[in-house]
C-alpha cells in the first residue's frame, strides 16, 4: 500500500464572509419591507365617509385623507437594518395609542409578512456580491 503525504493549507476569510452577508441580505430585506409596506397600507381601508367617522380602536386608522398611508414608506438603515414606518407623526399615535385609542397598522402588516420571511433569503446570491466574487477570485485555484 502506498503512503501519500498530504499537505493541506486551509482559510476561512470570516471578514469576508460577513461582508458577503450583508452585502447579499439587503435585498431581501428591502423585498420584506417593500411587502410590510404594502401591508400597512392596503390595512388602512376607505372609511368614515364625509363625517371622517374613525376606526375602531384596536383596527387600523380608515384612510380620512390618505397622508398617513401615502407616508409609509422604508429604507436601509445600516448594513443589515431596514426601518418601515410612517413618517407623519400621528402615525405613531395610532399606532400605540398615544392620546388617541390604539388603531395599529404597522404591527399587523409585520405580523403578515412574517410568514413569508424566509422566501426573501432563499436565493442569496453570495457569489454575485462584489466581495462574493472577489473572495471566490482570491481563494479559488487558477
Amino acid at each position: 500500500m502506498a503512503a501519500y503525504d498530504v499537505d493541506v493549507d486551509f482559510h476561512f476569510d470570516y471578514r469576508g464572509m460577513e461582508k458577503v452577508m450583508e452585502e447579499a441580505a439587503i435585498k431581501p430585506l428591502l423585498l420584506a419591507a417593500a411587502d410590510v409596506e404594502r401591508f400597512a397600507k392596503e390595512g388602512m381601508k376607505k372609511g368614515g365617509g364625509v363625517e371622517k367617522i374613525p376606526s375602531e380602536p384596536g383596527d387600523p386608522p380608515h384612510r380620512q385623507s390618505g397622508e398617513l398611508a401615502g407616508s409609509v414608506t422604508y429604507a436601509a438603515n445600516g448594513s443589515l437594518e431596514v426601518v418601515v414606518g410612517p413618517t407623519k407623526i400621528y402615525g405613531k399615535r395610532h399606532e400605540l395609542g398615544e392620546g388617541t385609542p390604539k388603531r395599529p397598522f404597522m404591527l399587523p402588516a409585520l405580523t403578515r409578512m412574517r410568514p413569508n420571511f424566509a422566501k426573501y433569503f432563499q436565493n442569496m446570491p453570495l457569489g454575485r456580491t462584489q466581495t462574493g466574487a472577489m473572495l471566490n477570485g482570491r481563494y479559488s485555484k487558477k
